[in-house]
């Protein structure tokens, strides 16, 4: 049964009255709480320097390796 509009607006408003970091149905709170789904995005800065170190390493060589596969593939292409 398709909902009635007063209940489609009354729902929209409770969404709209929430605040940033509070949940607004069970769903999101179980994620949050239960499943340990991050409310605020990572900041990388705030990481120590070894783990950032091997971070920026790890991203440098997967990009490497990514432009040596498309150059052989063209390569091989050519010949």
């Amino acid at each position: 049964m398709p909902d009635e509009p007063d209940q489609r607006e009354r729902r929209e408003e409770t969404i709209a009255q929430t605040k940033p970091g509070e949940s607004f149905n069970d769903v999101t709170e179980h994620y949050r709480t239960v499943m340990g789904v991050p409310d605020k995005p990572v900041d990388l800065n705030g990481m120590p320097k070894p783990l950032r170190m091997f971070g920026y390493f790890f991203l440098g060589a997967f990009a490497l390796f990514a432009i040596a596969l498309v150059v052989t593939v063209i390569v091989q292409s050519w010949g």
